[in-house]
């Protein structure tokens, strides 16, 4: 299979990976139902379903998963890695769907999940985990928010992906704010047990 050819597997299958290059590693396309009406419009009664499996997978980011890591860190990645893993799908009423499949970047991990309709209207998911540069390196904040996921929407059409950027930022400044309103918050009322314990240490 030529770099090219692997490219376009993927594609189909999530828009993270358009304009990926250098594919490197195996992928192993198992089949466990193919199902045709013959009959004018089969398309829309067509169902396949199996599994894609990759090995070793890696390659040069591009298109909507460059914006997606420029989300995450300042440095962009030469390489992106996908773990060992058995990626379900299924195509059913005229809709391509598949099980979650994970990507690592760096050092940020995101897990993926899309829907892709026959006419190309697409639906995909994308979980970020917050990193020290997603809250402008504040250390203090980061650790207060380290562990939690951000959820990135992607839809338009898969010649077209449109992703929800405001929506993501709207989440992110909204975390941010609570978690510097609880720091300040703490740091209120230590302040005061200070003052009150020197008040009774006085008397």
């Amino acid at each position: 299979m030529t770099h090219a050819a692997a490219a376009e597997m993927l594609t189909r299958l999530n828009p993270l990976f358009e304009q990926s290059a250098s594919p490197q590693g195996v992928m192993t396309l198992a089949l466990n139902e193919v199902s045709t009406p013959i009959t004018a419009g089969a398309r829309a009664g067509t169902i396949l379903s199996g599994t894609l499996s990759l090995k070793g997978l890696s390659f040069a980011p591009g298109g909507m998963l460059r914006r997606v890591l420029a989300l995450s860190e300042r440095a962009e990645p030469a390489r992106v890695y996908a773990p060992d893993q058995n990626i379900a799908f299924e195509f059913r009423d005229g809709v391509l769907r598949h099980a979650p499949l994970t990507l690592r970047a760096g050092g940020v991990t995101l897990r993926t999940q899309a829907s892709r309709r026959a006419e190309g209207s697409l639906d995909c998911r994308v979980e970020i985990p917050c990193t020290l540069d997603m809250v402008g390196r504040d250390r203090a904040l980061f650790e207060r928010l380290k562990g939690e996921v951000f959820r990135l929407t992607i839809g338009g059409s898969a010649g077209a992906p449109e992703p929800d950027l405001k929506a993501f930022q709207e989440d992110l400044a909204a975390r941010i704010g609570a978690a510097r309103l609880k720091m300040a918050r703490e740091r209120a009322t230590e302040e005061l047990n200070r003052a009150l314990d020197q008040i009774f240490r006085a008397e």
